[in-house]
């Protein structure tokens, strides 16, 4: 799966069908500790782990990864540790957002939110949309509800 590793870049190079997708080293270890969150462990061996940007740290990345997802059919639980905070429970919800960075000027989208056993919010163009993509922010400096779908 790992085709190849851009240190320049800080991202890992995969192969996904017939083509490619990138995942920050960072990205890939702040998942990786969140799935362990989610599986209630402790790091196993903090000081011990493989070294980010690695084949070996993509390695972990994956094991946990698919320890996370077996543990979510096993105890029927999902895991919602990637869920915007500021989104929660706007789900269904037009908000006008202020990014928390650059641009000052407010966006608007529906708030949607994904299925699968690890969710994400999306960002929903039109209220007939029958989608959207990943909530692009970290943080919002303001999150305000302006209508409903």
């Amino acid at each position: 799966m790992l085709e190849r590793i851009d240190s320049d870049r800080r991202l890992y190079v995969i192969r996904e069908g017939k083509g490619f997708t990138c995942l920050g080293f960072e990205i890939a270890e702040e998942w990786r500790r969140k799935y362990l969150e989610f599986m209630g462990e402790a790091d196993p061996a903090p000081n011990a782990d493989p070294l980010v940007g690695t084949p070996e740290h993509f390695a972990a990345y994956e094991r946990v990864l698919s320890r996370a997802a077996e543990y979510s059919r096993a105890h029927d639980k999902r895991c919602e540790s990637f869920l915007h905070p500021q989104l929660i429970g706007l789900e269904g919800k037009r908000v006008e957002v202020v990014e928390d960075y650059g641009d000052a000027n407010p966006r608007r989208f529906y708030v949607g939110k994904s299925t699968g056993w690890a969710p994400i919010h999306l960002e929903i163009s039109r209220r007939n949309s029958h989608g959207g993509g990943a909530v692009s922010s970290r943080c919002y400096r303001s999150v305000r509800v302006v209508g409903q779908r």
